[in-house]
């Protein structure tokens, strides 16, 4: 929205741009957004009430209304776990599947607050082009271990379309019950569930031996906490947030400015989603 967009979109399509990425696609949730962003960076904003009017149409879904309803004050920036927060991201599925229905080109989406550092295209073509989709991580390894949706690749397939499709039929479901939650649980719910062969009737059996999904290396798309933290080897400890086996046998501890500039050539980007406030 507006108020996000003033926050973080300078800095995400400067950096892009600074890096040699130019095909670049902004979308905004609401015609404010819309016309304050096009006056900046011209037709390359889309108005995604526009393209699929997910909270307009809510209430014709099943989702109530007090859930997935129009949000109030376009212009702030909503803190996290803030119901103005959870009304943006919960879109995420819908809109992401409408822009590959309506297109044939690939897509690499992040959210705003990530700043780039060097151009992925090569990288993207080479080593992650066999996959229909790859998240980032944060602290686990493995699929549906509270993977990032902040970061996510998509190659357009009819296969992806529908993975976005079933994420999107878990958003709704899950937002029919009270409580914040947001679209990257859900997505890891139906990683997870993929994964332990659950929920067939709803993701279907060719869907699970023909869908290919990966999640991006921690070192070259870090999320936050593989940025800003150095992984070692030490007693850790399996949690909600990461039940994979390396978190057993890993700490992470916080990484000092200089080492982060002699470490992170490898990195593509910084995602500042375990950041505090961007006032640094």
């Amino acid at each position: 929205n507006k108020g996000m967009a003033m926050q973080w979109l300078q800095q995400w399509y400067v950096s892009a741009r600074k890096v040699g990425i130019y095909n670049i696609v902004v979308i905004a949730t609401d015609l404010e957004a819309f016309e304050w962003i096009r006056a900046k960076i011209g037709n390359r904003v889309i108005d995604a009430s526009r393209l699929v009017s997910f909270v307009e149409r809510s209430g014709g879904h099943g989702m109530g209304d007090s859930r997935i309803t129009g949000v109030s004050n376009l212009g702030k920036a909503f803190d996290w776990r803030s119901s103005g927060y959870e009304n943006i991201v919960v879109q995420r599925a819908t809109i992401l599947k409408a822009i590959l229905q309506k297109t044939d080109t690939n897509v690499l989406y992040s959210d705003t607050d990530v700043h780039w550092i060097r151009n992925p295209d090569q990288v993207l073509q080479t080593k992650y082009s066999k996959y229909d989709m790859c998240l980032q991580r944060e602290k686990g390894d493995e699929l549906g271990d509270y993977n990032c949706s902040g970061v996510i690749l998509l190659m357009n397939s009819i296969l992806t379309q529908e993975f976005l499709s079933i994420w999107e039929h878990y958003i709704r479901k899950r937002a029919l019950r009270k409580g914040f939650f947001t679209d990257q649980e859900e997505v890891n719910h139906l990683l997870l569930d993929m994964k332990n062969g659950r929920n067939t009737k709803v993701i279907g059996t060719l869907f699970y031996n023909s869908f290919r999904a990966c999640t991006l290396d921690w070192d070259e798309f870090p999320s936050g906490i593989n940025y800003f933290s150095q992984r070692k080897k030490g007693r850790g400890k399996i949690s909600k947030t990461c039940s994979s086996k390396i978190c057993k046998n890993t700490i992470w501890v916080p990484q000092l400015y200089k080492m982060r500039r002699m470490k992170r050539t490898e990195a593509f980007l910084v995602h500042h989603n375990y950041a505090k406030s961007n006032l640094i």
